[in-house]
């Protein structure tokens, strides 16, 4: 970095706040659909994207530095909740079976020591949308978990064939409304899965690299006495990246580690021409 002061755009992945020089910003993107040729040899590389008609090669800056994006976070998730979800379908299935053969029923009857319950209790998030959402988890699934000790009483009463007939009546209305609840969840976090593809110049005018990121932070005026540079920093995790420059002190807007373009470039050259070999191998 020169001594004159010079503009930083700042940008997210996962926790972790980045930063390249503005003119070395050639667009911002939304798009990922038009993502192609995914069979890559280094794992940093997400694949190929056009830009204006030049192909550019994507880095995955979560992977390169070993993030987990924000991403990658809801889409785990997902899948947490997919989870949840089928514990509560085998939990009814496991009670009628219980009903049926006489068997000891073993499974959580408190909603609040399932693996849902203990997750749901735990959690947090900053989405408001997701949290109305969770607030209609409450009632479905404290029912549920009341239903053992209910119709288990009916059993013991000479009453299975009722108890049967309300477990049917709640696996159609409370069940169903769980369920109902789980895929609002879903479909929540998935529809703000949203990265962003930023293309990088070291002219001005030709894309050299793209990076997909989170999202994008803010543009900060830095200068020379804000920059410590790599071989001033101590932190060998960090100096494993050969693409970080150095660390850029941003003050109250956050603190965040420089890219340095031109190794980017040369980095997204080489994965280029590994995928390259790996097709002309396999032709």
């Amino acid at each position: 970095m020169s001594t004159e002061t010079n503009e930083i755009m700042t940008f997210r992945t996962g926790q972790s706040l980045f930063g390249v020089p503005i003119q070395n910003v050639l667009s911002i993107m939304g798009e990922s659909d038009k993502l192609f040729c995914k069979a890559f040899k280094s794992k940093d590389a997400l694949g190929i994207m056009e830009y204006r008609g030049t192909p550019v090669a994507v880095l995955d800056l979560a992977r390169a530095g070993n993030i987990t994006s924000d991403s990658d976070a809801k889409l785990e998730l997902v899948e947490i909740l997919n989870d949840r979800e089928q514990d509560h379908i085998n939990w009814l299935d496991t009670l009628e079976k219980s009903l049926v053969d006489n068997e000891a029923f073993t499974l959580a009857k408190d909603p609040h020591k399932c693996k849902f319950g203990l997750w749901y209790d735990a959690f947090e998030t900053d989405d408001e949308d997701l949290k109305e959402i969770l607030v209609d988890f409450d009632e479905p699934h404290k029912k549920i978990h009341a239903l053992a000790d209910e119709l288990l009483g009916m059993k013991d009463n000479g009453e299975l064939a009722k108890a049967l007939e309300q477990l049917n009546y709640e696996k159609d209305t409370t069940l169903a409304k769980l369920r109902s609840t789980f895929a609002r969840a879903v479909n929540q976090l998935k529809s703000t899965i949203k990265p962003v593809f930023i293309y990088l110049t070291l002219d001005g005018a030709t894309p050299c690299a793209a990076l997909r990121v989170d999202e994008i932070a803010d543009v900060q005026a830095a200068n020379n006495d804000d920059f410590v540079a790599m071989s001033d920093m101590a932190l060998p995790q960090v100096n494993e990246m050969d693409y970080i420059k150095g660390f850029l002190k941003l003050g109250e807007k956050g603190d965040c580690l420089l890219l340095d373009v031109a190794t980017l470039t040369n980095q997204t050259a080489t994965v280029s021409s590994d995928n390259e070999t790996e097709q002309a191998k396999s032709a």
